[in-house]
C-alpha cells in the first residue's frame, strides 16, 4: 500500500487551523486521531480506553499535527485497520505495547513516521501483529521500532520497508525480542531519495549521540533479538545492518541483495544465507544492484552462505580483534583486514577462511593503515566435498601496507592444511621504508606470509575466467617481512624480490624461508617454483632450515640475482641448481649441507664452514661452479665438490674432500691448516675391466700440509677391480705453485685398510705433486681370526693368488680386526654345515614313527595311537607330522632354526604269530635359517624304508632301514663392512640320509597299565653330492662327502587303556636319554677361485638329550584308530618339538 494515494480528508473533532487532515485511502471508514498531547491507555489499572479497543474499519492516527501517545499494557488489546504514527511534519506519534498479554492487531497498512516522527516500542512480552509496514516513509519522516525482551514479538506479515520514499528509519531487535516478516527493505528503490535518507536494521545495541560532541556512536552491545525473514534487501547505499550484541552463537539465515553495509561490531554472528549466484561475479563490470559492503569492527562474523560485498572490512577500534570466519563464499571488490577507524587509533582484524570456504575480491589488504594489525588464515578443506579453503584476489594482495601519513602496521597471512591463495598480479609483503620529512621518523610496515602443509599453496599470476592478469605486470615482493614455505607447501610465481632501498638510502629486510626460521627446530621444506629471486637490500636473506637429510636432497632451482645476496643454511641437504652467475653477497653456514652447482658466488669477507658441509659442484659436469672468496673450515666443517675455490682454503679442524664421490677440487690460491684432507679411492667398471681412480686436490698457489692429516677412504664398487703389487700410482694432490718439500709433507696418513699399506711420493708429476701407491703388508689373515671356522676360512683365503678377485675383495674391504672376523665368518659357508645337522636331527622323526607303529600293533603293549590288532590281514597307516626346532649358537658357531612337516604312509602284516614286517614311504619339506649369517635353505624330502618286529613272550625286538633324499636350495647373503662388500650366492645341494636302527624292550603289565623299558641304537650316514655356488667372488664348492654318526637310547614307555561309552581310549608316554657319538658333521669345501680346502662345523647337535613323548589314541570299532602324538628333544643348547596325527586302518 502506497500512502501517496491520499483520497480522503476528515476532521474528527479536532480543531485544525490553516490545514487539512489528509487520511490515507486505507482508512475505509475514517480515522481515530490522537493528538495535542493526548495519551490513551488500554489495559492496566488506569485505562482511558476499554480493552479490547476495537476501531473496526476506522484507522488510527497517533500524532497528526502535534503529539499523541498510546500505551497498550498488562493484557490490554488494541485492534485497528490501518495506522499512522507521526503523520505530518513536526508531529510525533508513539505507541508502546508492554507486558504479558498486551497486544495490538493491525490488519491494514502501518506507517511509523510518515512525514513526522513515529515510534513503536514492543517490550516485556508485548505482541504486535500487522500486515504491511513502513518505517520512516517519505522525505522528512523519521520512524523507529524497537522490539526488546523475551516474549516480545512483532509479527510483521508481508514486509517491513524502512525509508521507502526518502524517510529515515530504524528497526532494532534486542534482548531476546523477535521480529518476523517475509521480506525487509532497507532504503528506497528510487535513486531520487537516496541523498537524504538512512535505513538501519540493528541486532543488539543501537546508536547513541555523544552529549558533548553530538557525534553518533554505537552504544554498548546488548543481547541480540531474533530476526526471522527470508530476505533483506539493501535498496540504498546508506542502508545498514548492524550486529552489535553479546551473543556467542547468533545466526541470521536471511538472504541478501542490493547495496548497503553490514556492520559487525560485537558478538559472534553467523550469516548463513546467500545474496547472489557466484557465477555472476564480475570484478570489472560489477552490478551495483548486487553490491554492498561488510564491515566487521568487533566481535566475530561467521559467513556460511554466499555473500557479495563491494568492500569487506575486518577491523576494530580497540585492543580487541574483529574476526570474520568464512566457511561459505564471500565476494568483495576489496577486502581489508585491519584498518583504523580513527586517526592514530589501533585496529586489529582477523579473517579465517576454513572448511572449504571462499573469499573472492579484486584487491586484498591485510593491516591497511596506521597502527593496524591484520591476519588472514586460509586453512583446510571441506570434509564432504574435498573443496579447499581459498582466498582469491584478482588484482593484488597487500600484507601490511604503508603511506606517507601512516604509521607502521603489521600483517600476516597463514596458508595451512591445504588452503589455497590465488592472486592475479601483485603480492606485497610489508612495505618500503618511508621517511617522514617533517618528523624525521622512518616507518616500515611488517608483513609475514606462512605457507605450510601438503597442498597449501600461494599462486601468483593466476589466470581467471573473467580476468586476465597479463593486462598488468605480475610481481611478488617481500619488502619488509618474511615468506616461509614448509612441510610440502608451495609458492608459485614468476619471480620474487626481497627487501627494498628507498631514495634516502633506507632499506628494508625481506626474508624467504624454506622450512623453519633460524633458531627453530628444522621441519620439512616447502617448494619454491619461481624462476628468479632478486635481492634488493643487504639485510634480505634466503634461509634454509629443513629436514631433508641422508641420501635425499632438496633442490632449489630458482636463479639468484643481485649484489647483496645473503644465504643462511642451518639444516638439511640443500642443492642450489639455478643460474647464479656473478652473484655477490654473504654466506652463513651453521648446519646441514649446501651445494652450489652453477655460476660464481663472490662471497664478501669469505665464508666459514662449521658443523656443516659446503659442496661446490656436485658432479664432474658442474666443475665450473665457483666460490669467489676464501673458505675457512672449523670443527665439523666439510668442503667438497668438483668445482673451484677462487680464494684460499684455511682448514682448521675440518675436512676437505675433493669430489662428491670421486672428483677434483681446485683451489686457485693457497691451502693451509690443521685439518684433514680426505682422499677417496675407488674402482669402477670400464668395459671389460676396471678403472682405479682417486680424488685429487689441485692447488694453484702455495700449500702447507705440515699440520694436515691425509685420510684415505677405499670404497670399491666392485672390489675385484683392484690390482696389486703395487696398485697403480695415482696423483692425489696436484701442486702448481711454489711448494717446498719441507712444508708439504703430511703430518700423518690414515687409511681404513687392515691388510694394505700406503706409500706416498712427494716428488711425483712435475716434481712437487703427491702420488699414492698401495702395497700388501705383512699382517696375516689367520692372526685376526678367533673361532675355528674363522681360522679355517682365513687360512684358505691366504692360500689364494693375489691376482684373483677374491683376494682383492678381502684386502680392500677390511678396515680392522672386527671387520676381518665378520668377513671370515660370512665367507665360511658355515650355514651349509648347519643345514646338514638339522637334517640329521630330522631322522629321529622316522624312527619314532616306526617304533610307535610296531608298538601299537602288538598285543604286549599298545602305544602311539592304536589298540590291539589281530594277526590276520594287512594294516595300512598314515601319519601327518609337523616339527620345529632350535639349535643355539655358541662362541664358535651361529644358531639355527628349523620348521617343517610332511606325510608318512605305511603298510604291514604279521607273517607269523610273532613276526611283523612292513614298509613306509613319505614326503616332506622344511625350512632352515642360520640368522646371523643370512643363510637359509628350503628342503624337499622323500623317504622310503622297511621295518620288522619280533615278539617272544614279553620280550620284543624291532629293527629297520630308512633312506631319505633331501634336495636343498641354499641361499647365502653377504653383507660385510656395512654393505661395502655384498653378494648373494646360491646352490642346489643333494643330501642323502641313510639310517639303520634296532631296539629291544621288555613288557610289564599292571592291570590296565603297561610299561616297557627299552634300549636302542641307530647309525646314520649323511652323504652329499658335490655342489658349486653361483655368485661373485665368495662362491664356494664342495666334493662329494659323507659323515657317520651313532646314537644310543635308553628309556621307558608307558600306556593305560579304558573305555568311554563303548569307545576305547589309550593314553601313553615315553621318557628316554639319547647319546650321539659327535656334535655334528663337518663340511669340507673350498673357494671357487682356487683356495686350499677347509672344513667348517655347523650349529651343533646335542650329544646328550632327553626324549619325551605323549599322546592319545581313540579306537572306532576294531579296525580303525585315530591318534594324536607329541614328541620332544630337549637339551641345554637345543630343543626340537613335533606333533603328528596318525590314522590306522585294518582290513
Amino acid at each position: 500500500m502506497n500512502l501517496s494515494d491520499l483520497t480522503k480528508s476528515l476532521c474528527m473533532g479536532t480543531a485544525l487551523t490553516g490545514t487539512m487532515l489528509i487520511i490515507p485511502s486505507a482508512f475505509a471508514g475514517g480515522a481515530m486521531i490522537i493528538d495535542h498531547g493526548v495519551h490513551e491507555i488500554v489495559g492496566g489499572l488506569t485505562p482511558t480506553r476499554p480493552s479490547p479497543w476495537d476501531l473496526g474499519t476506522d484507522g488510527l492516527v497517533v500524532g497528526s499535527v502535534s503529539n499523541g501517545y498510546v500505551t497498550v499494557q498488562d493484557g490490554g488489546h488494541l485492534k485497528t485497520t490501518s495506522s499512522v504514527l507521526g503523520h505530518f511534519r513536526g508531529s510525533e506519534g508513539a505507541i508502546t505495547v508492554s507486558g504479558d498479554g498486551a497486544t495490538w492487531e493491525d490488519t491494514g497498512v502501518l506507517f511509523i513516521g510518515r512525514e513526522g516522527n513515529g515510534s513503536l516500542l514492543i517490550e516485556d512480552g508485548g505482541r504486535v501483529t500487522s500486515l504491511m509496514n513502513y518505517i520512516g516513509d517519505v522525505s522528512g519522516g523519521l520512524g523507529s521500532v524497537r522490539v526488546s525482551g523475551d516474549g516480545s514479538i512483532w509479527e510483521a506479515g508481508e514486509f517491513i520497508s524502512i525509508g521507502e520514499y526518502g524517510g529515515s528509519g530504524v528497526l532494532q531487535v534486542s534482548d531476546g525480542g523477535t521480529v518476523r516478516a517475509k521480506e525487509i527493505y532497507l532504503g528506497s528503490t528510487n535513486n531520487t531519495y537516496h541523498n537524504n535518507q538512512s535505513a538501519e536494521l540493528i541486532i543488539g545495541g543501537g546508536f547513541i549521540e555523544d552529549p558533548v560532541t553530538s557525534d553518533v556512536l554505537l552504544s554498548q552491545p546488548v543481547a541480540a533479538g531474533r530476526l526471522e525473514t527470508d530476505k533483506i534487501v539493501f535498496a540504498a547505499p546508506s542502508s545498514t545492518l548492524v550486529l552489535n550484541h553479546v551473543n556467542e552463537d547468533y545466526e541470521l539465515q536471511a538472504g541478501f541483495s542490493g547495496q548497503g553495509t553490514i556492520l559487525a561490531a560485537s558478538g559472534v554472528s553467523t550469516l548463513s544465507g546467500s545474496n547472489f549466484d557466484p557465477s555472476t561475479f564480475d570484478i570489472t563490470n560489477h552490478n551495483p544492484e548486487n553490491v554492498h559492503s561488510i564491515n566487521v569492527f568487533g566481535g566475530v562474523l561467521n559467513i556460511e552462505g554466499a555473500i557479495f560485498g563491494e568492500i569487506g572490512t575486518v577491523t576494530s577500534s580497540s585492543h580487541d580483534t574483529a574476526t570474520t570466519n568464512v566457511t561459505g563464499d564471500w565476494y568483495n571488490l576489496s577486502t581489508i583486514v585491519g584498518m583504523p577507524l580513527a586517526v592514530n587509533s589501533p585496529s586489529k582484524g582477523e579473517l579465517n577462511v576454513t572448511e572449504g570456504g571462499t573469499v573472492v575480491s579484486r584487491t586484498t589488504n591485510v593491516a591497511y593503515g596506521p597502527k593496524s594489525e591484520g591476519t588472514i588464515n586460509v586453512s583446510g578443506k571441506n570434509n564432504e566435498t574435498n573443496k579447499a579453503s581459498r582466498l582469491i584476489s584478482y588484482y593484488s594482495l597487500d600484507v601490511a601496507s604503508n603511506t606517507p601519513t601512516y604509521e607502521a602496521g603489521k600483517g600476516n597471512l597463514n596458508i595451512t592444511a591445504g588452503g589455497q591463495v590465488d592472486v592475479g598480479n601483485f603480492v606485497f609483503i610489508g612495505e618500503r621504508a618511508y621517511h617522514h620529512e617533517i618528523t624525521n621518523v622512518v616507518t616500515k610496515s611488517i608483513g609475514g606470509v606462512s605457507v605450510d602443509g601438503e597442498g597449501s599453496a600461494l599462486n601468483v599470476g593466476v589466470r581467471f575466467p573473467d580476468y586476465d592478469p597479463s593486462q598488468h605486470p605480475t610481481s611478488m615482493s617481500v619488502y619488509n617481512g618474511l615468506l616461509s614455505v614448509s612441510n610440502g607447501a608451495s609458492v608459485n610465481a614468476p619471480f620474487i624480490s626481497l627487501g627494498s632501498t628507498n631514495g634516502h638510502g633506507i632499506s628494508t629486510s625481506g626474508k624467504l624461508i624454506v622450512g623453519a626460521a633460524a633458531g627453530e627446530a628444522a621441519v620439512a621444506p616447502g617448494y619454491i617454483n619461481i624462476q628468479d629471486i632478486f635481492f634488493e637490500s643487504s639485510s634480505s636473506a634466503l634461509i634454509f632450515n629443513h629436514n631433508i637429510i641422508g641420501d635425499q636432497q632438496y633442490e632449489f632451482s630458482a636463479n639468484l640475482n643481485g649484489n647483496d645476496i645473503h644465504i643462511e643454511q642451518y639444516a638439511g641437504n640443500t642443492y642450489l641448481s639455478g643460474d647464479n652467475s656473478g652473484i655477490v653477497g654473504t654466506l652463513r653456514l651453521e648446519g646441514g649441507l649446501l651445494a652450489f652447482d652453477s655460476g660464481q658466488f663472490n662471497i664478501q669477507s669469505g665464508a666459514a664452514v662449521i658443523d656443516s658441509t659446503l659442496i661446490v659442484g656436485t658432479s664432474s659436469d658442474k666443475k665450473s661452479a665457483s666460490i669467489g672468496s676464501d673458505i675457512e673450515l672449523g670443527s665439523g666443517g666439510f668442503l667438497g665438490g668438483h668445482g673451484i675455490i677462487a680464494g684460499s682454503v684455511i682448514n682448521n679442524g675440518g675436512i676437505v674432500g675433493p669430489g662428491n664421490s670421486i672428483g677434483n677440487l681446485t683451489v686457485e690460491q693457497n691451502y693451509s691448516g690443521k685439518g684433514t684432507l680426505e682422499i677417496e679411492v675407488a674402482s669402477t667398471p670400464v668395459a671389460d675391466s676396471f678403472d682405479v681412480t682417486a680424488d685429487q686436490l689441485k692447488v694453484n698457489g702455495t700449500a702447507d700440509f705440515s699440520q694436515t692429516t691425509l685420510s684415505l677412504l677405499f670404497s670399491p664398487q666392485v672390489a675385484s677391480g683392484w690390482s696389486f703389487d703395487p696398485i697403480e700410482p695415482m696423483i692425489v694432490v696436484d701442486l702448481a705453485g711454489d711448494v717446498h718439500a719441507a712444508n708439504h709433507e703430511f703430518m700423518a696418513v690414515m687409511d681404513d685398510l687392515l691388510f694394505m699399506d700406503t706409500a706416498l711420493d712427494y716428488t711425483s708429476g712435475d716434481g712437487n705433486d703427491i702420488e699414492l701407491s698401495l702395497v700388501r703388508n705383512d699382517i696375516d689373515f689367520e692372526e685376526q681370526a678367533i673361532t675355528k671356522n674363522q681360522r679355517a676360512t682365513a687360512k684358505a683365503l691366504a692360500s689364494i693368488r693375489k691376482d684373483t678377485d677374491l683376494f682383492r675383495s678381502v684386502v680392500m674391504n677390511v678396515s680392522d680386526e672386527a671387520t676381518a672376523r665378520e668377513l671370515f665368518e660370512q665367507f665360511s659357508g658355515e650355514g651349509s654345515a648347519s643345514i646338514r645337522n638339522a637334517l640329521l636331527e630330522d631322522t629321529l622323526i622316522f624312527r619314532q614313527a616306526i617304533s610307535a607303529r610296531t608298538q601299537a600293533s602288538k598285543s604286549a603293549l599298545a602305544t602311539g595311537g592304536t589298540q590291539n590288532a589281530t594277526h590276520a590281514g594287512y594294516s595300512f597307516w598314515s601319519q601327518g607330522y609337523g616339527h620345529w626346532g632350535n639349535q643355539d649358537g655358541t662362541v664358535e658357531v651361529s644358531g639355527a632354526t628349523t620348521v617343517g612337516g610332511g606325510l608318512l604312509i605305511g603298510v604291514d602284516s604279521y607273517v607269523s604269530s610273532d613276526l611283523q614286517i612292513g614298509a613306509l614311504a613319505g614326503f616332506g619339506s622344511s625350512f632352515t635359517k642360520v640368522g646371523d649369517l643370512n643363510t637359509s635353505a628350503e628342503v624337499d624330502s622323500y623317504t622310503l624304508g622297511g621295518y620288522g618286529d619280533y615278539a617272544w613272550d614279553k620280550l620284543s625286538v624291532s629293527a629297520g632301514l630308512i633312506n631319505t633324499w633331501n634336495q636343498a636350495a641354499v641361499t647365502r647373503k653377504l653383507n660385510v663392512n656395512n654393505g661395502q662388500l655384498s653378494d648373494k650366492l646360491s646352490s642346489r645341494q643333494n643330501i642323502n640320509a641313510f639310517q639303520g636302527f634296532a631296539e629291544v624292550g621288555y613288557g610289564i603289565e599292571f592291570e590296565a597299565t603297561k610299561l616297557q623299558p627299552f634300549m636302542g641304537t641307530a647309525v646314520v650316514n649323511v652323504f652329499s653330492d658335490g655342489f658349486t655356488e653361483s655368485g661373485q667372488v665368495a662362491a664356494l664348492k664342495a666334493e662329494s662327502q659323507s659323515s657317520t654318526i651313532y646314537f644310543a637310547t635308553l628309556g621307558l614307555r608307558g600306556q593305560t587303556s579304558f573305555s568311554l561309552n563303548e569307545t576305547s581310549i589309550s593314553t601313553y608316554g615315553l621318557v628316554a636319554w639319547q647319546h650321539a657319538s659327535t656334535d655334528g658333521v663337518k663340511l669340507e669345501q673350498s673357494f671357487v677361485q682356487g683356495s686350499d680346502s677347509f672344513a667348517v662345523i655347523g650349529s651343533p647337535l646335542a650329544q646328550d638329550q632327553a626324549l619325551l613323548e605323549a599322546g592319545v589314541s581313540i579306537g572306532f570299532g576294531q579296525d580303525t584308530q585315530l591318534g594324536l602324538h607329541y614328541a620332544g628333544q630337549l637339551a641345554a643348547s637345543t630343543h626340537n618339538h613335533g606333533v603328528n596325527a596318525r590314522l590306522d586302518w585294518k582290513f
